[in-house]
């Protein structure tokens, strides 16, 4: 599952190159300079929320005062010890959605620049391989990437693998610069986070900074923090790599939490199918441990906006476990986002994507747009605060068992919601000897129903059969598949913005 490995075209060879440059530079101890990730035509967060921009003292001594000007404004603070080594920090004002700036620190007759700056969005962009997965390697990719230049005012920056056991306070190197969109800049870029920071841009008008920190094949726990882990009681075993728990949050994350951000997205959870139900737990604690130290170092708001994609297709199988699982878990086991034990999260349901013949491998399925259009909807919604985008799929909110014909009656959204329907995505029964049974107990067996209506303004009804010695029903599911749907082709979709109901399990006796 891990690809994009370094230098693999001339282009990759370029970004190696300037990447090397910085570990040069992080090595000069007498430099007076910028942290790493602050670089020219980078972005800054706009207000209400104030920036932060810090770098290394060099030869300048400690105590010694350095000058900051941004915007016409002098902020003045000094050279202190840290972890990173001798360095200095300031807080900007809150800073309105424009640019180009010029900022420039200077101390004890030494100057460092960034030019070219631009004051927007941030949104953070993490996970395993498919949010990895490239512009390049997305369904017809070329006219993204030939249009890419047209939106300067989204600037992208990429890091490289990085692992380490300790936390790390800045990124060793940069695979690719803070950098204008282009189509060089975007061919290895994440296509998710790229469609989606576009879109971002376009409809609010403002910069937006899209910064890419992913690593395909990794497990939940290597991007969590030691104390996130632990309140799951996760596993702290080493495994030598990128999978050792907390390494990717040392060197991948934890370097940006001085740097005020606007949200994150992730897409991840393929490599902990196997740990499944643990993960309803890890992936809240990190969402929660994730807000708490940005807000605590940088000022990032306290419950920033977090955005998933819950797991699409892989193989072409009946198969009910893992996935299925995942999935069920990314919701906290609630079924949809935000909610209670999730708040301020927003998913983009990719049930209906698989992609069986994949250059990439099934489990990389190249339907990108779909996924970020998705998320979009939930951007807009949750980060924006535009109440009118709907963002969630149908949810069944009502099920009603009728004895005499066999069938169900599954209300969805309790009728508020306009219905379109498909063709796959199966529903299932649970029949069971006793009507106080989980599914899952001896006497219980999960079993196959087909829609035998649908209505547009409320819901499906389903039958079943169960057998004569398993009369009770206890438990409805739907899409509890591996690969549950075909391309764009579900059971039931909202009419408004297409999409798709997602998976949902209900245990307990349907009467």
């Amino acid at each position: 599952m891990i690809f994009l490995h370094s230098c693999l075209a001339v282009y990759v060879l370029v970004i190696c190159a300037k990447a090397n440059v910085l570990e040069r530079q992080a090595r000069q101890s007498g430099v007076f300079r910028f942290a790493n990730y602050y670089q020219n035509s980078m972005v800054l967060q706009r207000a209400p929320t104030q920036a932060n921009v810090w770098g290394y003292a060099g030869s300048v001594a400690v105590g010694t005062s350095v000058n900051v000007n941004v915007a016409g404004k002098d902020y003045t603070t000094t050279v202190q010890t840290s972890p990173a080594g001798n360095v200095w920090e300031v807080k900007l004002d809150a800073i309105a959605a424009g640019g180009p700036y010029t900022v420039t620190a200077t101390s004890s007759g030494q100057t460092a620049t960034l030019t070219d700056v631009l004051f927007g969005d941030i949104w953070l962009c993490s996970g395993q391989s498919n949010m990895e997965h490239p512009v390049h390697r997305m369904d017809d990719p070329d006219d993204e990437m030939n249009n890419a230049g047209s939106f300067p005012n989204v600037r992208l920056m990429n890091v490289p693998h990085l692992e380490n056991a300790q936390p790390q306070y800045d990124v060793s190197s940069i695979a690719l610069p803070w950098q204008r969109a282009s189509r060089n800049g975007v061919y290895w870029f994440s296509a998710i986070c790229w469609l989606f920071g576009k879109e971002i841009h376009r409809r609010q008008n403002i910069p937006v900074g899209l910064i890419g920190s992913n690593w395909g094949g990794t497990r939940i726990e290597a991007w969590m923090s030691p104390e996130a882990r632990g309140s799951c009681n996760a596993d702290t075993e080493s495994i030598q790599g990128p999978n050792d728990p907390s390494h990717l949050w040392n060197a991948m994350v934890h370097p940006f939490l001085p740097m005020a951000m606007t949200g994150a997205l992730w897409y991840q959870g393929e490599s902990n199918r196997n740990n499944a139900e643990q993960y309803a737990c890890l992936f809240p604690a990190m969402i929660n441990d994730w807000r708490a130290r940005f807000n605590a170092r940088g000022g990032t708001p306290g419950d920033f906006p977090f955005g998933f994609v819950q797991l699409a297709p892989w193989r072409n199988q009946l198969v009910q476990t893992g996935f299925p699982d995942v999935r069920w878990s990314q919701t906290a086991n609630i079924g949809y986002v935000p909610n209670n034990n999730m708040p301020r999260t927003f998913m983009a349901v990719a049930i209906d994507t698989p992609d069986y013949n994949s250059p990439w491998g099934s489990i990389h399925p190249r339907y990108k747009r779909p996924l970020a259009e998705r998320l979009l909807y939930g951007g807009l919604n949750v980060a924006y605060g535009d109440a009118s985008v709907r963002h969630q799929g149908p949810f069944p909110t009502n099920f009603t068992l009728d004895g005499s014909t066999s069938s169900i009656i599954i209300t969805y959204d309790n009728g508020q919601t306009q219905l379109q329907f498909g063709t796959s995505g199966p529903f299932e029964v649970c029949c069971s000897t006793s009507d106080g049974a989980t599914c899952g107990d001896a006497g219980t067996s999960w079993e196959a129903a087909i829609v035998s209506e649908e209505n547009a303004s409320s819901g499906v009804t389903i039958t079943f059969s169960c057998l004569p010695t398993m009369q009770s029903v206890v438990g409805v599911r739907y899409a509890w598949q591996e690969s549950p749907c075909e391309l764009n082709n579900c059971s039931v979709y909202s009419v408004e913005n297409n999409l798709p109901a997602p998976p949902f399990i209900h245990n307990g006796l349907i009467g």
